[in-house]
C-alpha cells in the first residue's frame, strides 16, 4: 500500500470511528430511556423495544470496533 492508499484508509478509519461512536451514543440512549422505565412498564412492548434497540446497537459498535481495531495502518 502506497503513502496515498495509506492516507486515504487513514481517513476511512477516522470516519467510520465517527459514525460508530454515534451508534455507541444511540446505544446509550435507549439504554437509558429503558432504565429510566418504572419497572412495571420495563416488560412492556416499548421497554423491550428500548431494550433490544440498545443491546443491538451495542453489539453493531462492538463489531465495528473490533473490524476497526484489526486494521493495522503503516
Amino acid at each position: 500500500m502506497n503513502k496515498h492508499d495509506r492516507k486515504e484508509l487513514h481517513a476511512a478509519i477516522e470516519t467510520i470511528r465517527e459514525a460508530n461512536n454515534v451508534i455507541l451514543s444511540l446505544g446509550e440512549a435507549e439504554e437509558t430511556k429503558y432504565d429510566n422505565m418504572p419497572e412495571s412498564l420495563q416488560g412492556s412492548d416499548r421497554g423491550e423495544t428500548f431494550e433490544q434497540n440498545a443491546e443491538a446497537l451495542n453489539e453493531l459498535y462492538n463489531e465495528i470496533d473490533g473490524a476497526l481495531d484489526s486494521l493495522e495502518v503503516n
